[in-house]
């Protein structure tokens, strides 16, 4: 994931917003890798759902 895109800053500002102590550009990274896995095992799951 590009850092300047515009996918990151907006993550970057949902993520911050009004957080006393803001998340490090590492930490951005692995919540964003952790969503787009869940959201994936979702449309997985939904796909082959019976």
């Amino acid at each position: 994931m590009d850092q300047e895109s515009e996918f990151w800053n907006t993550a970057k500002e949902i993520l911050n917003h009004q957080n006393k102590t803001p998340y490090s550009d590492q930490e951005i990274k692995e919540i964003v890798n952790f969503l787009e896995n869940i959201s994936g095992v979702i449309c997985h799951n939904l796909i082959h759902k019976n």
